[in-house]
């Protein structure tokens, strides 16, 4: 099996083979947290006048006292209207219309280039479609205006990781990590840098920290049996997977890891239950529906393959997993 960093969007996987030995190249576990989709949920429909302001850049949280000039830019009435503008983004990208989301936030960043949420929803938007690099450089302008905001910096950090430089975001994540109260999403983005550079002992330090801030947290087990599963430890792996489901059945990462240990101890029927409870969860994680429907192709099941490989084809990111995609494409031909 060939390894992968933790913070790639690509994951071990064991592709079935049509001699019936043991898959190589499944799917595994060992994708990003796609923080992006963290970011663009965490818009809050019911948020006071006052956060809304301080969301557009109108107040400061880090600058004491009223600002001694305003211009015509700084008018409510305008900034209710751009307030709008990322609401309707935000409804955009719900509908699934990345590109026209991502056009009115690369406008209201034009409009109104000191709003932080902006630059924040417009890297997680850049990012959905595959651009790593500008996502990057969205990221780092929005925690440049709001440098204490540790929502973003966690968003930065994994798409660091995520991007090959997990030593550049251990070095980033590491003085919001160190906070005594310390963001939950930011433990996990630092955890996932240390398992990412090989310490995973580190890593699994950070999880548990994120458990001791909240212990109904079932990302954090999600992620200590990934470090476990990349040290080989299957029964560890497994426990803190199933611990993860018993808190919440809806953690789609969770369902698809066990399906990946099943596959590689040969037991492809509980594989395949496993990836199918997955994509109950979630019917637009690209990794899971691989898997799916290149198992169903390897049980002789083409007719119910099919429509996971296309909708494969519909989720992945543009640009990445390409080699994969072209698999993708050539196993639909042959069903043909």
């Amino acid at each position: 099996m060939r390894d992968a960093r933790p913070g790639e969007r690509r994951e071990h996987r064991d592709e079935p083979e049509d001699d019936g030995h043991a898959a190589e190249q499944l799917r595994g576990v060992l994708a990003s947290l796609r923080q992006g989709e963290r970011g663009l949920a965490r818009e809050r429909e019911s948020a006071e006048t006052r956060e809304r302001l301080l969301a557009l850049g109108y107040l400061s949280s880090s600058t004491p006292g009223p600002r001694e000039r305003y211009g015509e830019e700084d008018d409510p009435k305008r900034l209710i209207g751009l307030d709008r503008m990322l609401q309707d983004a935000l409804s955009r990208y719900a509908r699934g219309d990345l590109a026209g989301a991502q056009a009115l936030c690369e406008e209201l960043v034009q409009r109104r280039p000191q709003m932080p949420v902006a630059w924040q929803q417009l890297g997680s938007m850049r990012r959905a479609r595959g651009d790593l690099r500008g996502a990057l450089a969205a990221l780092k302008k929005a925690i440049e205006l709001k440098p204490d905001d540790a929502d973003t910096a966690a968003l930065l950090g994994v798409y660091l990781d995520e991007a090959g430089a997990p030593h550049e975001a251990l070095r980033f994540l590491e003085p919001y990590a160190d906070r005594s109260d310390p963001d939950i999403d930011v433990l996990i983005a630092h955890g996932m840098a240390l398992a990412s550079l090989g310490r995973p002992s580190e890593a699994l330090v950070s999880f548990e920290r994120v458990r001791a801030f909240d212990p109904s947290n079932a990302l954090a087990f999600v992620n200590v049996g990934t470090v476990h599963l990349m040290a080989g430890d299957h029964a560890r792996a497994a426990r803190a997977f199933v611990q993860a489901l018993e808190l919440d059945p809806n953690v789609a990462r969770a369902h698809n890891s066990l399906g990946v240990i099943a596959a590689q101890q040969g037991r492809l029927d509980a594989a395949l239950r496993h990836w199918q409870e997955g994509v109950k969860v979630d019917a637009h994680d690209p990794q899971m529906l691989f898997n799916l429907g290149t198992l169903l192709v390897r049980l002789g099941r083409a007719g119910e393959a099919r429509q996971y490989l296309e909708a494969y084809l519909r989720e992945v990111t543009p640009g990445t997993e390409e080699t994969d995609t072209a698999r993708v494409r050539q196993m639909l031909k042959s069903l043909n």
